[in-house]
C-alpha cells in the first residue's frame, strides 16, 4: 500500500511539474538565483510503547517464586488421580458403584450440608459434602505508552532559480530546494510497564454423598466399600438411590491484592536527528510591497536515530532489582514526503535583491517504527514548520 501511494504521489508531482514547466514563459534578463538563511521552527513527535511487544524480559515467571496451591482446583468426573483437597479427597471410581460413585475421605463433620432441594434419596441417607482448596494467581498489567512531541528552532537554508511566468499571468513561477536540520533528544523518564498482583482464590467444591441409613455414619473418615459413595455422575445414579441428584459444583471468592507482588521499571531515550531535503515550486504574485507565494513539491528526509531503552524488576519492599537489562539500536532510514505551503518576501532594498523571507507550510512524512528491547517508538516528523530568513539574490 505505501508503495502504490508513493508511486501514485511522484506521479502526480512529475505531471503537475511538466505542465508547469510547459506553460512557463522565458524570464527577461533579471537575477535568476537567490538564496537565504534562516531559522525553522517544527516539531518531531515520537510516541513511545513500553512492554506492549511482550518481549521475554517481562517474563517474570523464573525471576520470583509463585505460592503454591493448597489442594486441587477441579473436580473429580471418574478419570484421572483422585482430587486432594484441604479437608479431604475425591477419587477414584468405587467399584461398587462404577460409572457414578467415588471413594473418598472427609476430614471433618462440618463439612457436611444438607442435601440440594428437589432431590429425593428414597430412603437412603443423602448429604452434600463440602470440599476446600485455596489457589493463586498472578494477574499483571503490563504495557504504558507515553507521546513526547519535542518542538526545535533549526537551521534553514533555502536556494532557488527563477524559471519565468505563467503564459498570460504576471504571476512568476520559481523552482525551490534548500536543507533543513532538525534535532531532538527526548525520553519517556522511569515508568512502571509492568505490575504483577497476587490474586488468592477460595475454592468450594460440593459434591452429593449418598449411604446406607442403617449403618453408622463414615464422615469424619474414609468413604469406600459398598455401603456410600460420592456422586460425580449423577445422571447415572440408579433409581433405587433416589433422584435429582446434582453434579458436582465449584464455588469460588477471588480476592486480588491491593499492591503489587512484583514490578518492572523501564525507560526509553531516543535521540533522533532528520535531514529534509525539498524539491518544488514556488508561484509568486506581488501584493503591494509584499510577494506572496504558494509552494509544494516532495521532501528528500534521511532520518537518524539512537535509541536505548533498559528495565529492571522488583519485588515490593526490595530496593535492589531483581533482574535488569539494556538495549540499544541505531539506523538512518529514508523517507519521501510532501510540503505545501505559503510563503511572504519582503524587500529590504529598493532593486529587491535582499529580501526578509517568512514561510508557513505543512511538512508530511511517512512515520518510521524503530525498537530496542522491549521498547517501540514511532517517528512520527509530519508536522506545520514555520521559518524566518534573510536572503539575496544574484545572477
Amino acid at each position: 500500500m505505501k508503495v502504490d501511494r508513493l508511486r501514485f504521489v511522484l506521479t502526480v508531482a512529475t505531471l503537475a511539474v511538466v505542465l508547469t514547466v510547459s506553460s512557463v514563459s522565458a524570464a527577461p534578463e533579471e537575477p535568476r538565483w537567490f538564496f537565504s538563511s534562516g531559522v525553522s521552527v517544527r516539531a518531531l513527535t515520537p510516541s513511545f510503547k513500553l512492554g506492549y511487544s511482550h518481549h521475554e524480559s517481562l517474563d517474570w515467571g523464573d525471576l520470583f517464586p509463585r505460592r503454591p496451591n493448597v489442594g486441587s482446583l477441579t473436580t473429580f468426573d471418574g478419570t484421572g488421580k483422585p482430587r486432594v483437597y484441604r479437608n479431604g479427597a475425591v477419587g477414584g471410581d468405587n467399584p461398587n458403584f462404577t460409572g457414578f460413585g467415588a471413594e473418598g475421605r472427609v476430614d471433618d463433620p462440618g463439612q457436611i450440608r444438607p442435601l440440594a432441594p428437589g432431590a429425593d434419596a428414597n430412603g437412603n441417607l443423602a448429604r452434600t459434602l463440602s470440599f476446600s482448596s485455596t489457589g493463586y494467581s498472578y494477574p499483571s498489567n503490563v504495557g504504558v505508552s507515553q507521546m513526547s512531541p519535542a518542538t526545535t528552532a533549526n537551521p534553514s537554508l533555502e536556494l532557488g532559480y527563477h524559471l519565468g511566468s505563467l503564459e498570460g499571468t504576471d504571476i512568476r513561477v520559481d523552482f525551490v530546494s534548500g536543507w533543513t536540520f532538525l534535532k531532538s533528544g527526548t525520553n519517556t523518564g522511569h515508568v512502571r510497564v509492568a505490575e504483577v498482583f497476587e490474586a488468592r482464590t477460595e475454592y468450594t467444591f460440593l459434591y452429593d454423598y449418598v449411604a446406607d441409613p442403617s449403618l453408622p455414619l463414615a464422615i469424619p473418615g474414609t468413604i469406600d466399600g459398598f455401603e456410600q459413595f460420592i456422586v460425580y455422575n449423577p445422571t447415572a445414579v440408579p433409581a433405587f438411590f433416589g433422584t435429582g441428584y446434582r453434579s458436582p459444583k465449584t464455588l469460588t471468592d477471588t480476592t486480588r491484592a491491593s499492591s503489587p507482588s512484583f514490578y518492572a521499571v523501564g525507560r526509553a531515550d531516543l535521540e533522533v536527528s532528520l535531514n529534509e531535503i525539498p524539491f518544488g515550486l514556488r508561484f509568486t504574485r506581488e501584493a503591494g510591497p509584499v510577494d506572496l507565494s504558494w509552494e509544494g513539491g516532495l521532501t528528500f528526509n534521511i532520518l537518524q536515530y539512537n535509541l536505548k531503552s533498559q528495565l529492571a524488576w522488583y519485588e515490593t519492599g526490595r530496593t535492589a532489582p531483581a533482574f535488569q537489562h539494556s538495549w540499544q539500536d541505531s539506523g538512518t532510514p529514508f523517507k519521501l514526503g510532501l510540503f505545501t505551503g505559503l510563503a511572504a518576501r519582503l524587500p529590504l532594498t529598493p532593486d529587491g535583491r535582499v529580501f526578509l523571507e517568512t514561510r508557513g507550510s505543512y511538512r508530511w512524512v511517512d512515520p518510521v517504527t524503530v525498537s530496542a528491547g522491549m521498547a517501540n517508538v514511532e517517528i512520527d516528523a509530519s508536522s506545520w514548520e514555520g521559518r524566518a530568513g534573510f536572503g539575496f539574490t544574484f545572477e
